[in-house]
């Protein structure tokens, strides 16, 4: 019996990992793009290119992605051979480029070649990235303030002079092309083997999550990330808390009443409504008194409208999950405990504080974690509160139309529609894999939290 047990519960493990394990390998496949090759025509005519995901058709056209960053089509040519002295550098304001690492130019008529341009281009970019930043972030305050011109002009005087720190990248068919260092948000080097994929592939995973989206490379998905997980804990607070308050409030009757038990039914059936349905009735109490409530948390502003919005619906739809498994957990305390306290002459608010909640403690804490969980894994309900830009413009709706359609980004929601440019089409959409690749493992790790809570040794 014990053997049959267990290999039951590796089926269901196993069932269980199996979706993530399959995002996991094609994100991971995605990310892993394959080598830039030239292409040589009959003429001696030659091109630097990247394959696209897609197979190659019978009359030898390949979909690629060109060294100046435009997607065509390559047809009628001889050979293709592998160029691994190629630099793929990811820009904020046009699609990714190709080519060899010809020079940095970091001064007029100082430029840095070999070694020292491959280290300029390697640690400049991300440094000069921040600053900007700050200082963009810097004008933007003192434009509200109302004393913009210092701000503004130590923002042009920085552009004007690192728009001069120019790497230069050089190709068969395109010639030398210059790139401004300050407009590079990412570099990868093509040299080094299976290594050097491997690392090639686990650092643009890790650009693609901690950076943000533009309309250049496509970016990644930081601000996805940020909202997601705003909109979880706004769930947590809102829906998760006030089920564990009412929890604990019943947790001190030693005969529950009928009120408790229709609580307990009504939560449980609650449980399996599915998230579109309370998505569809947030979105129409939204749209009959958006507009009012709004005000409350931002006035005119869909961001942090959108985003409360989304958590109050996850919020709704997690309560009846956390209360039902927060009442289980309190009726997993011993009867003759609560008992043996009162025969003692404890009151009821000192056998819930000192009896009840150090015994049950962990098990509620298991509650709030798998509220979460069903939380972060609903995307459907989102996108009809906030999470899809635009989705919702045509409705014919008035005022609460903004804050219904949001502009924050969520990770479900953007494997449905990608706010990226069209290359991220044409390289096979890993940020949709890696997306839903996030949102699995964060579900998961949620729901094993509350196991292990329940299931952890006092």
């Amino acid at each position: 019996m014990t053997v049959v047990r267990r290999l039951t519960g590796w089926i269901l493990l196993g069932m269980i990992l199996l979706p993530v394990v399959v995002l996991v390998v094609w994100t991971l496949r995605l990310s892993a793009s394959s080598v830039p090759e030239r292409f040589t025509w009959a003429d001696g005519e030659s091109v630097l290119a990247l394959r696209l995901v897609g197979p190659t058709k019978e009359d030898r056209s390949v979909r690629v992605l060109r060294s100046d960053g435009v997607v065509d089509t390559l047809s009628g040519w001889g050979q293709a051979v592998p160029d691994t002295a190629v630099w793929m550098v990811w820009r904020d304001d046009a699609p990714p480029v190709l080519g060899r690492l010809a020079g940095v130019v970091v001064a007029p008529g100082d430029t840095l070649r070999g070694k020292e341009a491959a280290t300029a281009l390697s640690e400049m970019p991300d440094p000069l990235s921040e600053d900007e930043r700050r200082l963009v972030s810097l004008a933007r305050g003192a434009s509200q303030a109302g004393d913009s011109t210092e701000a503004a002009d130590r923002l042009r005087l920085f552009r004007s002079h690192h728009s001069r720190v120019v790497a230069l990248l050089e190709s068969p068919g395109a010639g030398e092309v210059g790139v401004p260092v300050v407009r590079i948000r990412h570099v990868e080097e093509f040299a080094g083997g299976w290594t050097g994929a491997l690392s090639r592939s686990i650092s643009r995973l890790w650009f693609q999550i901690r950076s943000s989206s533009d309309l250049g490379s496509g970016g990644g998905l930081r601000s996805a990330v940020v909202a997601s997980s705003l909109v979880v804990m706004l769930a947590g607070l809102l829906g998760g808390i006030p089920a564990l308050l009412l929890a604990v409030y019943l947790a001190d009757q030693l005969e529950p009443g009928p009120a408790v038990r229709w609580l307990r039914w009504a939560s449980e059936g609650l449980s399996g409504v599915p998230g579109v349905v309370w998505g569809g009735v947030c979105a129409a109490l939204l749209a009959s008194q958006g507009s009012s409530l709004l005000a409350v948390f931002g006035g005119s502003s869909t961001v942090v409208g959108g985003v409360f919005w989304a958590g109050l619906t996850l919020g709704i739809l997690s309560a009846p999950v956390t209360f039902s498994r927060a009442m289980d957990a309190i009726d997993r305390v011993p009867r003759s405990s609560r008992e043996i306290a009162r025969s003692c002459g404890a009151s009821r608010y000192q056998v819930l504080f000192y009896v009840v909640l150090p015994a049950c403690k962990r098990g509620l804490r298991g509650a709030w974690l798998s509220g979460l969980a069903r939380a972060g894994g609903e995307t459907a309900p989102l996108l009809l509160v906030g999470a899809a830009g635009g989705l919702g413009t045509s409705w014919g709706l008035s005022s609460p139309v903004p804050a219904l359609t949001g502009d924050f980004l969520h990770l479900g929601a953007m494997a449905y529609l990608l706010p990226w440019p069209t290359v991220e089409a044409d390289l096979g959409h890993p940020l949709a894999f890696l997306a839903l690749t996030l949102v699995a493992a964060g579900c998961l790790a949620l729901e094993w939290g509350a196991l292990w809570s329940e299931d952890a040794p006092r």
